[in-house]
C-alpha cells in the first residue's frame, strides 16, 4: 500500500480517538484582556523603561568610578617617579625618529647626555662645571658663547654667526 491510502484509512479510526480541548486559557494567556489589563500591560512596559533607565546609570557610575580609579593611580605613580632625592632629573629631551631620542639629564651637578633606542640607552657626552651651566643657560635661552661667563648674553653679530653656523648644519644633515 502507498502512503496516502494508509492515511486515508487511519484519519476516520483518528477522528473517534481524539477529542478537541474545550478547556478556556486564563485572559492574560488568551489575549482577551479587560480595561484593567490594558493598564497593567502599559505600566509594565514603562517599568521596562525604568529598568533600562536605572541599569544605564549604573553602567555610567561603575565606569566613571573605574576611570576616577585609574585616573588616581596613574598620577600618584607618576609623583612617585618625580618623588626621587632631586639628584637627577631630565632636563631636555628631543625625538630623532620612532623609538629614538636624545636626553639631556641632570646627574648631581653634570649634565649627561644620553641616546635612547628601543632596547638600550647610550651615555653620549658628560658635560661638567662650567660646561654643564653654559648648556643649561643656553637651554633657559641665556645663550653665553663659550668664553663669556654664565648669566651674560649675547651679541647680535655672535648670534647671526650661530645661526648661520646652524642653518648650514640643518643644510647638510637634512633629508631633501
Amino acid at each position: 500500500m502507498s502512503l496516502p491510502a494508509v492515511a486515508l484509512l487511519a484519519a476516520p479510526a483518528a477522528q473517534g480517538a481524539f477529542e478537541r480541548d474545550q478547556t478556556k486559557l486564563p485572559d492574560a494567556v488568551s489575549g482577551a484582556a479587560k480595561e484593567g489589563t490594558k493598564e497593567a500591560a502599559s505600566s509594565g512596559s514603562s517599568g521596562a523603561w525604568v529598568r533600562l533607565v536605572v541599569g544605564l546609570l549604573i553602567v555610567l557610575v561603575v565606569l566613571w568610578g573605574v576611570y576616577w580609579i585609574l585616573k588616581r593611580w596613574t598620577a600618584s605613580k607618576a609623583r612617585a617617579g618625580q618623588r626621587g632625592d632631586g639628584r637627577m632629573a631630565v632636563v631636555a629631551t628631543t625625538a630623532l625618529a620612532q623609538n629614538r631620542a636624545v636626553h639631556l639629564v641632570r646627574v648631581g651637578d653634570d649634565l649627561v647626555l644620553l641616546g635612547s633606542a628601543e632596547h638600550q640607552v647610550t651615555p653620549i657626552r658628560v658635560y661638567r662645571g662650567d660646561a654643564a651651566r653654559r648648556l643649561e643657560a643656553i637651554l633657559e635661552g641665556v645663550e653665553p658663547p663659550l668664553g663669556m661667563g654664565v648669566g651674560t648674553t649675547i651679541g647680535p653679530v655672535a648670534r647671526d654667526r650661530q645661526a648661520g653656523v646652524l642653518e648650514s648644519l640643518r643644510r647638510l644633515t637634512a633629508r631633501s
